[in-house]
């Protein structure tokens, strides 16, 4: 389970405080949309984590449960977890992998 910590400099959002903590940040935001249930979900969290830690002063760093928010999921095209999404100014950056 992804319990939250303070010192671990990532933010657990939800449909409620999604607006507040992504779409009005000053900083740039990576988001990972993840599930419980998500075993490579679970194994990417402590990169997750780290990233957070070493890049605490730049970017702010966001998870939010697909099962629970499943409105921000939708509306940003979440079709399986982990999907990773990065924020600036309201403006979503897709990164293009060469799988």
């Amino acid at each position: 389970m992804f319990d939250f910590m303070v010192e671990d400099m990532v933010i657990e959002a939800d449909d409620r405080t999604w607006e507040k903590s992504v779409e009005k940040s000053n900083k740039p935001v990576a988001v990972m949309f993840y599930s419980p249930t998500c075993a490579f979900c679970k194994a990417m969290e402590p990169y997750f984590k780290q990233y957070a830690e070493e890049f605490k002063n730049k970017v702010s760093f966001v998870k939010i449960n697909v099962f629970d928010n499943q409105f921000i999921g939708a509306r940003y095209g979440v079709m399986g977890t982990p999907t990773f999404k990065f924020f600036c100014k309201r403006t979503t950056f897709k990164i293009n992998s060469t799988r």
